[in-house]
């Protein structure tokens, strides 16, 4: 496994660690504030999609499907947080509540992955 597909999933796994501290914090936040980082929510998901897809050929059969399955929280995620104009204080805080929960399925696979390239590199 190339350093540079250990780097990038470093730095996914990094970015969804700083993009799960925001949606943690806005549950102290007020509707418009959580509306305004949702929306951000939206289009950081779907660049940390985008930086994790064209490494994910470089892998390993084992990491690619623990990336594979990050990606796939991530662009649910990203799709969940799409339309929120017409949502209620409580939908938005629904919505908030939901896309901890993926980012941390997301993160948790994120984290397997760098584990078991770290494990790789031990080996050798």
């Amino acid at each position: 496994m190339s350093t540079t597909v250990k780097s990038a999933v470093d730095q996914a796994r990094s970015d969804a660690q700083a993009l799960h501290k925001k949606l943690e914090d806005n549950k102290t936040h007020d509707q418009a504030a959580i509306r305004a980082s949702l929306e951000n929510v939206h289009s950081e998901a779907k660049k940390l999609v985008l930086s994790l897809r064209p490494v994910v050929e470089a892998m390993y059969a084992d990491d690619r499907r623990l990336v594979t399955d990050a990606i796939t929280s991530l662009e649910t995620l990203a799709h969940s947080t799409k339309d929120l104009a017409a949502a209620s204080n409580e939908e938005l805080k629904v919505k908030n509540q939901a896309a901890i929960d993926r980012l941390r399925i997301a993160m948790q696979k994120l984290s397997r992955a760098v584990a078991a390239q770290r494990k790789a590199i031990s080996k050798n």
